[in-house]
């Protein structure tokens, strides 16, 4: 029944049903609605689901289904003009922000790399690879050449985990010191590789891998690598 269900829960079914029924006059927004739920289960797993899934397993048109594609990249570009356009980066909790915005609702993985100019202001973030990644597929010469070619500072490195898990694995950790090893060869610093699961993150550097250390030695007495875990205010987005 509709009343037993969690109101917030409701107001996103009642949303998608609407939206449906705008979406395509051909299909009832309420029945489709109740399938989609009764086959995916939630309001978040039916706007996960690929264009090509909601139309060969649930029956969705391809209008209806490519509307409902298109909420994640909705979503992500709110989420990311929460942070701001060309934000200031020079704290674990910004860049954390940052890369769970592009990585919302993501189900394959993808990799990016965060440059930041001398004062830490994002200057792009471009995709260095999707699909599953292999870890000798992201190849830390072109993660380099992208760098230098971006004539950045720093460097912040970013994959996510569609499958829920934060830990790293043996082969993110390889990919850490490869990636600021080659970085480190053209005198730019890795500041972190942070790992973006279920809308939450964790710090492949604050676990130790390298020790911290020979993160700091990358730029000594440098204030944003020095400060970058430090319980302080977010700077404000520029742009």
């Amino acid at each position: 029944m509709m009343s037993e269900i969690d109101p917030r829960v409701r107001e996103g079914i009642e949303a998608l049903q609407n939206l449906l029924s705008v979406s395509d006059k051909k299909q009832s927004g309420e029945e489709t609605m109740a399938k989609l739920m009764e086959d995916v289960g939630s309001i978040r797993s039916i706007y996960e689901s690929t264009r090509e899934d909601l139309q060969n397993l649930h029956g969705l048109s391809r209008v209806s289904s490519e509307v409902i594609d298109l909420i994640d990249d909705l979503a992500r570009c709110t989420l990311r003009d929460e942070v701001g356009q060309k934000p200031v980066i020079t704290h674990y909790v910004k860049a954390k922000q940052y890369f769970c915005a592009l990585m919302f609702g993501r189900q394959i993985e993808y990799c990016y790399l965060m440059i930041l100019d001398k004062r830490g202001k994002l200057m792009k973030c471009p995709l260095m690879q999707t699909g599953t990644i292999d870890r000798s597929a992201v190849y830390a010469r072109e993660i380099a050449l992208m760098a230098i070619r971006s004539k950045a500072a720093y460097c912040v490195l970013s994959h996510n985990h569609p499958g829920g898990h934060m830990e790293p694995s043996r082969e993110d950790i390889q990919m850490t010191f490869s990636v600021k090893d080659a970085l480190n060869a053209v005198g730019i610093a890795l500041v972190d590789h942070i790992i973006v699961s279920d809308h939450k993150a964790v710090s492949v550097r604050s676990l130790g891998f390298p020790p911290e250390k020979v993160w700091q030695n990358q730029k000594k007495n440098d204030k944003l690598m020095e400060k970058w875990f430090e319980e302080t205010e977010a700077p404000k987005a520029e742009g």
